[in-house]
């Protein structure tokens, strides 16, 4: 499963983004928009220029991290592919606690198509954490959708 998977990488390529390295994204087909999201706790600000769209899929990701905190694995089913589905009886870390910090594109095919490599601020409970460390943690997420009125389903990797 993808989603326990180690991010060494994305961690080196998240801290190369941060520190100001060019990124390879797609110039975004929609118009630009500015817009500031709420992500519980903390607020995300889009940066002039990037798609509205990016606001959607980051608010959607902290339902993710917010369901993951209360343990609801039938929400957070809802909310990833196939690919990264929660078996019922498969042991995940216990989140206490988790925002999302910070985003930097990866790459943008479409309004209901794109990648983000998404910093995240995560704190457990206790136990293992398995492939999430406890503090900063990093990952390359999908977003994907049908149509503009769909919510987004997210895949998450630690490498493009």
């Amino acid at each position: 499963m993808r989603l326990l998977i180690a991010s060494a990488i994305a961690a080196l390529a998240f801290a190369a983004c941060s520190s100001g390295g060019s990124s390879t994204t797609s110039t975004p087909t929609q118009a630009p928009a500015s817009a500031t999201i709420s992500a519980t706790p903390a607020t995300v600000t889009l940066r002039p220029g990037d798609p509205a769209v990016y606001g959607e899929g980051i608010a959607r990701l902290q339902q993710y991290v917010d369901a993951w905190a209360r343990g609801d694995k039938a929400f957070m089913n809802e909310i990833v592919g196939a690919e990264d589905d929660i078996q019922s009886g498969t042991a995940t870390p216990q989140l206490r606690d988790g925002r999302i910090t910070s985003y930097q594109p990866s790459s943008y095919t479409s309004a209901y198509y794109f990648t983000l490599l998404v910093g995240l601020e995560l704190h457990f409970s206790s136990g293992d954490t398995a492939a999430w460390g406890e503090g900063t943690n990093s990952r390359f997420v999908t977003f994907d959708r049908s149509d503009a009125s769909s919510p987004f389903t997210l895949t998450f990797a630690t490498s493009p």
